[in-house]
């Protein structure tokens, strides 16, 4: 009887509670989107931008503060380059976004625009401001499914100029990124 009651009354129980605490822990803790069969096959990427610290000034010593003016971008029309542009803002201007180069230096600084401003852009575009002159020619343009992979698509080494948007699908529905890739001409 002593036995019958440390197997059923102690060690069972103990067994029972260390399983069900593992099995609850791995469920809290799984996550979901790393299985394949529930991410729809969607790529999970990752951007590490590499300059940690916070820009304050540009290379022409223009503050860098969020909507501020520092330049234009010139295709077939003129667009205003804001630095990190609310989304609001896109209407009027394009938006140079933090996570990339700045303009002029070595790397690929991201531009972007709303699909409205699309027709807006040529094969070669110039962008003039507080960074100087610089020019640039239409190299590739490619169709991304998410912004993410938008900061994937350019080479980082030479100095590009990426510009995308959202595309309309049907029915106005975002479909994925337009991404157009200038390099910068001498």
């Amino acid at each position: 009887m002593n036995n019958d009651f440390l197997r059923k009354g102690i060690i069972f129980p103990l067994v029972t509670a260390l399983a069900a605490g593992i099995c609850a822990f791995c469920i809290i803790n799984a996550n979901v989107s790393d299985l394949s069969p529930f991410n729809g096959g969607a790529n999970i990427l990752y951007f590490d931008n590499l300059k940690t610290e916070k820009r304050e000034t540009a290379a022409a010593d223009v503050p860098l503060k969020e909507g501020a003016l520092i330049g234009e971008l010139k295709g077939k029309e003129s667009l205003d380059l804001v630095y990190e542009c609310d989304y609001a803002g896109l209407f009027s201007a394009a938006s140079l976004s933090e996570r990339g180069a700045l303009i002029g230096e070595t790397g690929t600084a991201y531009i972007e625009i709303i699909n409205a401003n699309a027709s807006k852009l040529s094969d070669t575009a110039e962008i003039t401001g507080a960074y100087g002159n610089h020019s640039y020619k239409k190299t590739d343009e490619k169709t991304v499914n998410n912004e993410n992979e938008v900061f994937l698509t350019a080479p980082r080494n030479k100095r590009n100029l990426a510009v995308y948007y959202r595309e309309k699908g049907k029915g106005g529905l975002a479909s994925g990124y337009k991404v157009i890739i200038y390099e910068e001409v001498a």
